[in-house]
């Protein structure tokens, strides 16, 4: 029986805030250019950004990182529902990848 990578999984914390992972089953390979715009839009501050990743936080609550791969740590979201739709928000809906690359 193969194993069933999970989506979405919770971290320990940092300084009093709940931390999740989103890995997709496939490397999506995104194009970090068309990211900033989306991520400006949707109220976020970038602090970092390269080739291979991101980094931005909205100056109180969440800050996040997302790689090339597709791969997202959010910290501060309030449960796995709320982090799965920053990642929804951005990456499906923003970048139009197919949530069968995710999922």
């Amino acid at each position: 029986m193969p194993l069933k990578q999970k989506t979405i999984t919770e971290l320990c914390g940092r300084e009093g805030k709940r931390v999740f992972v989103i890995t997709p089953k496939r490397n999506l390979e995104l194009n970090m250019d068309e990211l900033p715009p989306l991520v400006s839009e949707n109220g976020f501050r970038i602090k970092v950004k390269a080739v291979l990743g991101m980094t931005f936080d909205n100056g109180s609550k969440e800050n996040v990182s997302i790689l090339k791969s597709g791969i997202m740590l959010i910290e501060g979201a309030n449960n796995e529902k709320e982090a799965y739709e920053l990642y929804s928000k951005l990456i499906i809906d923003g970048l139009k990848v197919s949530r069968s690359n995710i999922e």
